[in-house]
């Protein structure tokens, strides 16, 4: 688990990855830029994620959506044990449709939404933004 890295860095600029994003027509908060990655699927721990979606503000990227369809349980409660390890577990809301799990590096944060039945949705950036594009995203699964 030392290994543990994130598949895209918080921080990082535009340039890294321009070739391979798509501009998407939602954008999850004002004055920020939501792009579909097209690139090389990267993992997350040891899963490829089904759609990936990089928020830019001002040409840095500060958040990222991995979703992943068709997830057993098994490997969620394996993802949810190494986010346990690696980063400060704060809460766990039970909704209806949903199940919100989050954690709390220095200035990261991490959601897990499990969408029931099997869809797995991560949301990790910048702790100031993230709170916004969680809504956002739930808002969008609820319908």
């Amino acid at each position: 688990m030392e290994n543990f890295k994130l598949p895209f860095e918080i921080g990082q600029y535009y340039e890294v990855w321009e070739f391979d994003l798509e501009v998407m027509d939602v954008e999850r908060i004002t004055n920020y830029d939501s792009y579909m990655y097209l690139g090389e699927v990267k993992k997350f721990l040891n899963y490829h994620s089904d759609k990936t979606e990089l928020i830019f503000y001002w040409d840095r990227l500060e958040a990222v959506i991995l979703t992943f369809f068709h997830i057993e349980m098994k490997t969620i409660e394996e993802i949810k044990n190494i986010l346990k390890y690696k980063y400060h577990y704060l809460i766990n809301e039970l909704h209806a449709n949903y199940v919100v799990c989050e954690y709390h590096a220095v200035k990261l944060q991490v959601f897990l939404i499990l969408k029931k039945p099997n869809t797995l949705l991560i949301i990790y950036g910048n702790s100031t933004s993230l709170e916004e594009i969680k809504s956002n995203v739930l808002e969008e699964i609820s319908d």
